[in-house]
């Protein structure tokens, strides 16, 4: 081998050393012989969001995918091997539903780091002897990685990283019992397992399966990034795939169209039926009698349009008692106008006692300068309504007056959205395609109304009926 060729090898090893996605392209190679590899757009955003993990820039991690897309070839199978490869002192554990399916997925990890690949490219990552088994394997430098399926004991096993792969399975998803098992394993048992709290990392992926799944009772907590992948994009999206890199997908984009073309996606679609498919594949499960509202009939803005072109501002707060656990939500919705079509703009939802409140209402009305304020006409927004009316807020300005008002519905949340759902379906409703509230809003949207929460529903509809009726004192 002469020089040129020394430097070729040691420039792709240390491509392989440094590139997740590379890494994984040959790994598959090494693991499926024959098998084609094809190099969809998406895996580079799943290795990228694991690469993220591995730096420790993400310690929380949550990928929706539909099922045949390699999820579990990449996290479960490859990433584990790829952190040990660079630090084989780190304790991995990953979790299936089954433990058929998890000492499947160990295996893989064994056969891939015993290749002749592996150790040319991870020369100091060298299995103990003795400590190679079918679900336990453990490094010269006592690192590791350790397959358990769900609710399996690992108690006296520590963590850096927990991979949970599936934790349920899709016929277990409808039972409130076993979901509540699932999501009590992940929180009370796994969790504890991390030697680190703050440093310690988990990864959770998983095609979506019920609106309470591991994904929708982790999602709101607000503390999990969340890279979702529907088969069938529902909105023009920005897919993060490195650093100010990206893929841009368009509404009706099949995701991996070699693999599964829309053709093939409306045959599976038949075959499994609406809801099954907005779960699995689509990553948007609904509740039977859910999605009356249609997210995919709103439009889209990208950049919203300067204030001065559109009439007004307007702010809609749907307001709640306390700020316990269980209490509502307080939302306030801010909204441009122009004509009949209407652009939200901001979304503000939280728990807050009375004066807390107040001074979020206030907060939010020099936030953004509405022209008027519509308060819910309960106790809450009624007395919202007796401290704003007639106060330094609400005073005349160079176009006109600034208005608090409350609003009381005369009939059912449900009626009131289906009479409001007609602008919707008309393309008069408009979402920004990017924002850091959107997708809990579009989640409750899907949901309602049926969800658990519905506050933000409410105060949609109940801007969109207000801004229809004569308000008193208002030019509009």
């Amino acid at each position: 081998m002469n020089d040129h060729q020394d430097v070729d090898r040691e420039l792709l090893r240390a491509i392989y050393r440094t590139d997740l996605k590379a890494f994984y392209r040959k790994a598959v190679e090494e693991l499926f012989p024959g098998r084609s590899y094809h190099p969809a757009e998406y895996i580079a955003a799943v290795t990228y969001a694991l690469s993220q993990v591995l730096d420790g820039e993400v310690t929380r991690q949550i990928i929706n995918m539909p099922p045949r897309h390699f999820k579990s070839s990449i996290i479960s199978v490859v990433f584990p091997a790829f952190v040990l490869g660079h630090d084989p002192s780190r304790k991995i554990i990953c979790v299936s539903y089954g433990s058929d399916l998890a000492a499947e997925l160990h295996n893989l990890t064994r056969e891939l780091m015993k290749s002749d690949f592996y150790r040319w490219v991870f020369t100091e990552t060298k299995i103990k002897a003795g400590k190679d088994t079918e679900t336990e394997i453990k490094t010269t430098k006592n690192g590791g990685r350790r397959a358990v399926s769900t609710g399996g004991p690992i108690t006296g096993f520590g963590a850096d990283l927990i991979i949970g792969d599936d934790l349920m399975k899709p016929e277990d998803a409808n039972s409130e019992v076993k979901r509540a098992k699932a999501n009590s394993y992940l929180q009370s048992t796994l969790l504890s397992r991390l030697e680190e709290k703050k440093h310690g990392a988990m990864v959770l992926v998983q095609q979506r399966l019920h609106v309470d799944d591991t994904t929708g009772h982790l999602l709101d907590s607000g503390n999990w990034e969340h890279l979702s992948l529907p088969a069938i994009a529902v909105k023009k999206e920005k897919i993060y795939v490195g650093d100010e890199q990206w893929f841009l997908r368009e509404p009706g984009e099949a995701l991996d169209p070699v693999r599964e073309d829309l053709e093939t996606l409306a045959k599976i679609k038949a075959e499994v039926g609406e809801q099954v498919f907005s779960s699995q594949w689509q990553q948007f499960p609904t509740l039977p009698g859910g999605n009356m509202l249609k997210l995919e009939q709103f439009r889209r803005y990208e950049v919203l349009p300067p204030r001065h072109w559109l009439e007004y501002y307007v702010q809609s707060w749907d307001t709640a008692v306390t700020a316990s656990d269980t209490s509502d939500y307080s939302v306030c919705t801010t909204w441009g106008k122009r004509g009949n079509h209407h652009y939200l703009i901001d979304v503000c939802r939280v728990k807050l006692e009375y004066p807390d409140l107040r001074k979020a209402v206030e907060e939010q009305f020099l936030k953004h300068g509405p022209k008027l304020v519509i308060l819910e006409g309960s106790h809450i927004g009624k007395a919202l309504y007796r401290e704003f009316y007639r106060s330094k807020y609400c005073r005349e300005t160079n176009d006109g007056p600034i208005v608090f008002k409350f609003y009381t519905p005369r009939v059912s949340k449900e009626e009131r959205a289906a009479v409001q759902s007609v602008k919707i379906e008309q393309g008069f409703v408009w979402l920004p395609t990017v924002a850091d509230w959107l997708e809990v809003f579009e989640k409750e949207v899907r949901e309602f109304p049926v969800g658990k929460n519905d506050d933000q529903v409410d105060s949609m509809v109940q801007y969109l009926a207000v801004i229809a009726l004569r308000i008193p004192r208002v030019n509009w």
